[in-house]
């Protein structure tokens, strides 16, 4: 069947498979996607993946005519990969234990650390050095657990507790820049 498709012209010679690659429907409903053949940055109308809720294993052909699979995903807050080093503790005056922040966003953080793992759903305080002698506060639950990796919600903040807005808008900031 796939032969019939090929001399039909629809599927092309060469199929590349990722590793789970992922990409995200933005706020605008597109979808931006690279070519892992050659490169070349594609944005498409995602109007129609709007209401998904998780991921979405789509397939993807590109006018150099490789196909490529990817995982499509709608996050509520734009996610920056980042490499800082910061700290944890299952309570604020705990013995802190080290990590490194390997994403961030307003919602959460993914963080990688060698010491004693959280578990799912333990309430941690997190510190977050961005340089500059800054350093961010928060709180928030453990969601994910994947080997040494570590995947926290933030807890949602009081609006009138005046440190707490200086840390979300620090931030927001970092994310920004």
């Amino acid at each position: 069947m796939a032969a019939q498709r090929q001399a039909a012209g629809r599927v092309p010679s060469e199929t590349i498979k990722l590793s789970r690659k992922k990409i995200y429907v933005n706020d605008d409903y597109t979808v931006t996607y690279t070519c892992p053949k050659c490169d070349a940055v594609i944005t498409v109308n995602g109007l129609r993946y709007r209401g998904i809720e998780g991921a979405v294993d789509i397939k993807r052909l590109c006018e150099c005519g490789h196909t490529f699979s990817a995982k499509l995903e709608r996050r509520l807050y734009y996610r920056r990969r980042v490499n800082l080093k910061g700290a944890y503790s299952h309570r604020r005056d705990d013995m802190q234990k080290a990590m490194t922040v390997k994403d961030l966003s307003f919602a959460g953080l993914k963080f990688e650390t060698f010491f004693e793992h959280p578990a799912i759903n333990d309430h941690i305080w997190v510190e977050i050095f961005l340089g500059d002698d800054l350093t961010i506060v928060k709180d928030g639950f453990v969601r994910n657990l994947h080997g040494n990796l570590i995947g926290v919600e933030f807890c949602p903040f009081d609006e009138n507790d005046e440190t707490e807005k200086y840390y979300d808008n620090a931030v927001k900031l970092y994310l920004l820049s």
